[in-house]
């Protein structure tokens, strides 16, 4: 989809996440939550199971929410912190001629980050509710 394709190049994740939702693709959303938008998978993963229901019950009962079930999920509350610390960098448009300038951070650990910061996910204001699609 080149809609979803040009807001991830432009780094609107959340635009990403509700063109996926908005177009029934709420399984892809769920996994895109899980990779860079961890503050909206409890989200993802409560509309993913009410429409898996209509088909499966059991299925959708076995989709996991980290907030219900913290262990099976390891680090998850370090994805939080990684992805509140990233969203200014991600969100920030730069010229090409800055590739020089950023290309080191593309590489950085931020789980490691978020575990040497010192803080904790009850530092972090609320998570924004999602965008919608344009």
């Amino acid at each position: 989809n080149v809609a979803f394709v040009c807001r991830l190049l432009l780094g609107e994740l959340p635009a990403c996440l509700a063109l996926l939702h908005d177009t029934a693709r709420v399984p892809e959303a769920a996994f895109l939550a899980r990779t860079y938008l961890p503050s909206q998978v409890t989200e993802m993963v409560r509309v993913w199971r009410e429409e898996l229901a209509t088909l499966n019950a059991r299925a959708a009962e076995s989709l996991a929410d980290p907030a219900a079930y913290p262990n099976l999920f390891p680090d998850f509350d370090l994805a939080l912190l990684a992805e509140h610390a990233a969203t200014p960098s991600r969100t920030a448009h730069r010229g090409a001629e800055t590739w020089g300038e950023v290309a080191g951070a593309l590489g950085e650990d931020l789980i490691a980050a978020a575990r040497a910061s010192g803080l904790s996910p009850a530092d972090l204001p609320p998570p924004p509710a999602p965008a919608p699609a344009s």
